[in-house]
This record gives structure tokens, sequence and C-alpha cells, in this order.
């Protein structure tokens, strides 16, 4: 019985990684965020434990301009630590156009299939979000430029699944692999036959 355990834990176990779906249009990405704004990363903390075994990271953002939220001068947003989990890495200096999430406790949170991304490549979103707020003041409209591409929507998939329906927005995880669920059926089998 130990060669077999021995035997199926050397299988090659295939790791699981953060999918996304393409992000929502600026609009739509909009009037699901909790908070939109443009801001400098200025701080990154290292958080561990809680319920992400992973841990998360604490970053503090210079607010620049806002849509919504009416966030504050500086403002904090947690991503999960690693990217397979769907955490977020913001580079300090950087800044971005940010959509953060409401967490569980009302925090701000961001992740990797949010439509965040460096201000130098958000001209579509800012020619849709319009003029940003300055803390109860209107900031000047930014002329776009041809930094980023037009938007270009994926073809709709041939076939969709037919397990599942495909989730409408965020992270997704995969069921576990099929040996994890044999593994114990062959063991119950396996000691069944060995009493008889």
């Amino acid at each position: 019985m130990s060669v077999l355990v021995a035997a199926m834990w050397g299988i090659p176990h295939v790791s699981r990684a953060c999918s996304c779906l393409p992000p929502e249009p600026p609009q739509a990405a909009f009037e699901q965020a909790a908070a939109v704004f443009v801001g400098e990363a200025s701080v990154v903390v290292k958080e561990v434990g809680g319920d992400d075994t992973l841990g998360r990271n604490r970053y503090e953002f210079d607010v620049l301009g806002f849509w919504k939220g009416d966030p504050p001068r500086r403002v904090a947003l947690t991503s999960a630590a690693s990217s397979a989990a769907c955490g977020r890495s913001f580079e300090i200096g950087q800044v971005y156009l940010v959509y953060a999430s409401a967490g569980p406790d009302g925090e701000l949170v961001d992740h990797l299939c949010s439509r965040t991304r460096l201000r130098a490549s958000a001209d579509e979103d800012l020619e849709v979000l319009g003029p940003w707020q300055v803390h109860g003041k209107e900031a000047p409209p930014t002329e776009p430029s041809d930094r980023e591409p037009p938007r270009i929507e994926p073809p709709p998939p041939a076939d969709p699944p037919a397990t599942e329906p495909p989730p409408k927005q965020g992270c997704t995880v995969a069921a576990p692999p099929p040996v994890a669920v044999a593994l114990p059926l062959l063991l119950a089998a396996f000691r069944r036959r060995r009493r008889a």
C-alpha cells in the first residue's frame, strides 16, 4: 500500500493560477467598482495571515483625482501577495488608474482581473470617464493620445463549456485534479479487497 501512495504522490500535479476573463469596458468597470481614482503608489506593506494563507500586500496611494468613491488624499488598498491568487503588484512611484472593489470589511481591494492599469496606458478609460474630481474641484480635461490602441473585442467562443457557465467577472479557480478525487476511492477499494 505504501508503494501505491508513493506512486500516486510522484505523479506530477497541475498547479492552478489566476485565470481572468478580458476586463470589462471602462463604463461597465466604473459601474461595478466601489472607487475609481488616479493615484501614485507610494507605500507597500506586506501582511501575512488572516484567511489568505499566501498573505496580502497593503498599498498606499497619493490620490491625484477621482471619479467615484471620494477617497482621501492618501488611500489604502490591499491585494493578494501572489499573482497565483490574482494579486496585483503595484510599482512604487508609478501612477495608476485604479478600479477598486470593496472588501468584506469595506476596505478597498484590487486584483489582476480588474481594469486597473498604468495611467500612461489608460487613454481609452480617461476619455470615457471624463474630467476627474480633486476633493471638491473638477480637474481640467485630459487630452487623449495615441498611446493605447483601440479596444478590440475577442471573438465569441466556438463551444462554451457544458459543465458550468462562465463567471461574470473576476478570478476563477479550477476544480481539484482528478487524482485527488480518485486516490481516496482507490485506497478504500484496496482496503476492502485486503479484508475480504
